[in-house]
């Protein structure tokens, strides 16, 4: 399931991975964006990106929701990441 749902268009890179957890080691699957691929818009100014975010809809919901749900399971589990949750403020500010 995850590996069709995020490899519609091949943005990107599957990669099986050691982790370590509380009860040791695991094997997991990662998904590496291609910054070469022509979808990737990690570069784009954060006003770009706002738009983006917010004209962005596909089968499984609005992008608003992916990036808030995303930030939301991040939080959960203890991760923070400035650089998402500067582009989610940015979004509520543009659709408020």
């Amino acid at each position: 399931y995850l590996y069709d749902r995020e490899m519609v268009t091949g943005v990107y890179i599957p990669r099986r991975v050691s982790l370590m957890t509380d009860e040791g080691e695991v094997r997991a699957v990662t998904f590496i964006v291609d910054h070469g691929h022509f979808q990737y818009a990690g570069h784009l100014p954060l006003g770009q990106m706002v738009e983006v975010v917010c004209q962005g809809h596909g089968v499984g919901g609005s992008c608003v929701e992916y990036l808030t749900n995303t930030l939301r399971h991040l939080d959960a589990l203890g991760i923070h990441d400035r650089g998402l949750q500067v582009l989610l403020s940015a979004v509520n500010a543009h659709l408020e």
